[in-house]
């Protein structure tokens, strides 16, 4: 419910996902930085919620600032839609107020609803200094969502050091319950390396020690299996122009060529 509402306030549905538009006048900056401060001065939590969503793509600095005091705001909603904006912001300052806000707040990391969430926009940016933020005490919290938005966000993330902070994870877990998150941290290592050793704690750990010495992560992730790729793209709301095709059959319609849209 709560993802839903947070979807249609700020309009980042997957498969639409918002980019930043080039070019950004200055007359929208100024409109943008005004709205923002009146809205969060003055306003209520609608006027907050419809500020964020009429400004989330203008890459600015000043307007991220503003947009990420909305992650401390009293109402949940603003929380959410400010967490999202900040999830799908091209622009360095986003990155940088997630990772302060994960710092800063255990109440906000701790949330059963904005706690997984902030990790998987922090994850999002796939952007190496997030690796420590992502793989400290991977455990502290009890629940599926927090370990998950860890294990998976750390899957996004195209350095050695996010497989190796996975391998740390995995071997931190006990005995008793890593099996619990092995098709987790399989999909994860298989995203970044290519190698599949199954749910197999023992093979990952020999794959592990025979190529971390020289292991390289490509740019680019590798081609999955069709079922892991479907579990990946549902957990970071990515359709595929293939998956919409299948969808829109599923409703009755005619499947599109490679250069249509979905309607």
């Amino acid at each position: 419910m709560l993802v839903e509402l947070a979807l249609s306030v700020c309009a980042v549905t997957a498969p639409l996902a918002p980019t930043l538009q080039d070019g950004v006048d200055a007359e929208r900056v100024e409109r943008a930085r005004a709205e923002l401060k009146e809205a969060f001065q003055k306003g209520d939590a609608e006027a907050r919620l419809k500020a964020i969503a009429d400004h989330r793509l203008v890459a600015d600095e000043k307007v991220i600032e503003t947009i990420a005091k909305g992650m401390d705001d009293e109402d949940q909603r603003v929380a959410i839609a400010s967490i999202d904006a900040l999830r799908y912001a091209e622009h360095p300052a986003a990155l940088e107020e997630l990772h302060k806000a994960c710092k800063r707040d255990k109440k906000l990391r701790k949330d059963e609803a904005l706690g997984p969430r902030l990790f998987k926009a922090i994850a999002w940016h796939g952007d190496p200094s997030s690796v420590e933020l992502l793989a400290d005490d991977p455990f502290s919290t009890k629940g599926a969502d927090f370990v998950r938005a860890r294990i998976f966000g750390l899957g996004r993330i195209r350095d050695p050091k996010a497989v190796e902070a996975l391998m740390d994870m995995m071997n931190k877990v006990g005995r008793n319950k890593v099996d619990d998150w092995m098709d987790d941290f399989r999909l994860s290592l298989v995203v970044l390396t290519g190698a599949d050793e199954g749910k197999s704690v023992e093979g990952w750990t020999r794959w592990w020690n025979d190529h971390k010495k020289d292991l390289e992560v490509s740019p680019e992730p590798p081609e999955l299996p069709r079922l892991m790729q479907v579990r990946w793209n549902d957990y970071w709301d990515i359709r595929t122009e293939y998956e919409r095709d299948e969808r829109r059959e599923e409703r009755g319609g005619k499947r599109t060529g490679s250069g249509d849209r979905d309607a």
